[in-house]
C-alpha cells in the first residue's frame, strides 16, 4: 500500500465494518484496488467532516472537482489517485468518474435534507458510480494471468454492479442524517419514507445477487462479502460497526461464511438476516 492511503485506508476500514470485511477476504491480488479506492473515498468524504472549518471544505471540494477533471484525463495530481490511473490503464476499464459524488458532497456541506425519492436515488447512484461500480469492473478486469470473462457474462456483471452498488448507496444514504420530523421542524425524509427505503435496498441487494452467475461469484468475493455484512446490518437497522463484543464475533463469523459461500458459488442473501 502507498504511504499516502495508509491513514485514510486504515480510517475508512474500522473492525466489524462492511468495508474491513470486504478487503479481508479479497484475493491478495486484490486487495490494492480494494485499498485505493476505499481510500479515495474516505479522502474525499473528509473534505466535509464536521470538525473541518466551512470554508476550507469548500475550498477543498473545488480542488478535488479540478481532480476530478485531471483523473478523467489522465492527469491526477493526488498520490491515491495518480494510482488509481496508472490500475486502470493496465486493465480495460473506463476511468473513474468523481464529479456526480462531489457533488453530493456539496449537500452534505450545506446540509440539504434528501426530501424525495428521486434525490435518494441520485445520492445512491453518485456513490455507486464512483466507487463501487469501478472497483466491481476492476475486480473483473483482474490480472493478465487471470482467465478472461466470457462476453456472456459482462451484461450480468453490469447489472449486479448498478443494482448492488444503487442498494449499497442507499444504506449508506441512510446512515447519513437521522430523519428529520415535523416535530423537529425538518421536512426531510421521515421514518415510513426510510422503512421504505430500508425495505427497497435490501430487495436490491437480493435480486443483485440472484442475477449474478454462480461462476462469476469467486472473482467477486469481495464484495459479495461487502453484500452480505451490509445486508446484516440493514436488516437490524444497525450501526456499521458491531456495538458489542458479542456482535463483533458474530459478524465476524458470517463474513467469513459469505466468503466462503462466494468461493464455492453458492452465495445468497435469502437467509442472511
Amino acid at each position: 500500500m502507498i504511504a499516502a492511503a495508509r491513514e485514510a485506508f486504515a480510517a475508512a476500514t474500522p473492525a466489524g465494518s462492511a468495508r474491513y470485511f470486504a478487503w479481508l477476504y479479497a484475493h491478495p491480488k486484490q486487495r490494492a484496488t480494494l485499498e485505493l479506492l476505499l481510500a479515495l473515498e474516505y479522502e474525499l468524504e473528509s473534505s466535509v467532516r464536521p470538525a473541518i472549518d466551512h470554508a476550507v471544505a469548500h475550498a477543498r471540494l473545488e480542488w478535488w472537482e479540478a481532480e476530478a477533471e485531471r483523473l478523467l484525463r489522465g492527469t491526477a495530481q493526488h498520490p491515491i489517485a495518480q494510482m488509481l490511473g496508472s490500475t486502470r490503464t493496465t486493465r480495460p476499464c473506463p476511468p473513474i468518474d468523481l464529479r456526480a459524488f462531489i457533488a453530493t458532497l456539496h449537500w452534505d456541506l450545506a446540509g440539504t435534507p434528501l426530501t424525495t425519492s428521486a434525490e435518494w436515488q441520485h445520492y445512491a447512484r453518485s456513490w455507486s458510480r464512483a466507487f463501487f461500480e469501478p472497483l466491481v469492473r476492476l475486480l473483473v478486469a483482474g490480472d493478465a494471468d487471470e482467465a478472461p470473462v466470457l462476453e456472456t457474462s459482462r451484461n450480468s456483471i453490469e447489472n449486479y454492479a448498478q443494482r448492488a452498488g444503487g442498494a449499497l448507496g442507499i444504506a449508506r444514504s441512510l446512515r447519513r442524517s437521522a430523519p428529520l420530523t415535523p416535530e423537529d421542524g425538518g421536512s426531510g425524509t421521515g421514518d415510513f419514507e426510510r422503512t421504505a427505503l430500508r425495505s427497497a435496498a435490501l430487495t436490491d441487494l437480493r435480486t443483485a445477487v440472484a442475477t449474478l452467475a454462480p461462476t462469476d461469484q469467486p472473482r467477486l468475493r469481495p464484495t459479495l462479502v461487502w453484500l452480505g455484512c451490509q445486508y446484516d446490518a440493514v436488516s437490524r437497522n444497525a450501526d456499521v460497526i458491531p456495538p458489542s463484543g458479542w456482535s463483533l464475533l458474530r459478524a465476524n463469523f458470517r463474513a467469513w461464511r459469505f466468503a466462503r459461500c462466494a468461493t464455492a458459488q453458492t452465495f445468497e442473501l435469502s437467509g442472511a438476516t
